[in-house]
């Protein structure tokens, strides 16, 4: 039955991106003074590592999503954005039961309002459909980094 069953969270969204992936992420873990806004992953992705930021937003009684994110979340994505680095964020939410996944990029993440309609994202299903994204979308974008293969 519905009302009984398990309530989803971003930690469903990071156990996908754990299962799908074929080689060990590294991740952004929070502590006082440490790393605050900055993505909650990176994916090894050939020689380049991905930022990506891990989301679980909730749906509001008139189907949109309720986008919430830090402040820093938003200043890390923009200024990573206007370095022309890439970064990306990958945003579930509860779809009747089941795990729904979006893409975005870090600059579409930090231009975010506080609600967005899931028929405007990027719908994900597949490790394939996040590599297409991904590449589809860096390809815009200088390297992130020198040390990252640039």
């Amino acid at each position: 039955h519905r009302a009984y069953a398990r309530r989803m969270k971003e930690a469903d969204v990071r156990r996908w991106i754990k299962n799908v992936w074929p080689r060990e992420p590294t991740w952004t873990e929070a502590a006082p003074g440490g790393t605050v806004g900055c993505a909650d992953c990176w994916l090894p992705l050939g020689h380049l590592w991905v930022p990506v930021e891990l989301k679980f937003w909730h749906l509001d009684r008139h189907g949109d999503l309720i986008v919430k994110k830090r402040p820093a979340q938003n200043v890390w994505h923009m200024r990573a954005s206007k370095a022309k680095s890439f970064t990306c964020a990958v945003a579930g939410w509860d779809d009747n039961g089941q795990l729904a996944l979006s893409f975005l990029t870090g600059e579409e993440f930090w231009r975010l309002g506080d609600r967005l309609s899931p028929g405007t994202v990027r719908r994900i299903r597949t490790l394939g459909d996040l590599t297409a994204c991904i590449f589809a979308e860096r390809a815009l974008y200088t390297p992130l980094a020198p040390w990252a293969g640039g």
